[in-house]
């Protein structure tokens, strides 16, 4: 359920991302989406293992975890706030999204 949970958290994180993105023509859109490609792949080959019985949940998961929220979330993620700010994205849309604690570095 945690593993569904995730990668139903990643595609929905990563669609409204690329969304914003192509809507206010983000500079930055193919590296960061080249980004998601290579963190959702992450996921799937997670999942796929963890089906296959090859991995198991806790471990594997919590690194995955770990290594996205501090490298992800935290850095690449707050590189694109600044821009949308300046396009008119008003931050307190985001005050009760995942996307007021990046741009506010929480």
């Amino acid at each position: 359920e945690i593993l569904h949970e995730l990668i139903e958290y990643t595609v929905i994180h990563f669609a409204v991302e690329e969304s914003l993105f192509r809507i206010f023509h983000y500079p930055g859109t193919e590296a960061h989406t080249h980004h998601h490609d290579e963190l959702k792949a992450q996921v799937l080959d997670i999942q796929k293992k963890v089906k296959q019985g090859e991995a198991e949940v806790n471990t594997e998961l919590l690194m995955f975890l770990k290594k996205w929220l501090t490298n992800h979330i935290l850095q690449e993620d707050k590189l694109y706030g600044p821009f949308l700010l300046k396009q008119g994205v008003k931050s307190s849309w985001s005050e009760k999204s995942w996307l007021g604690r990046i741009w506010r570095g929480k």
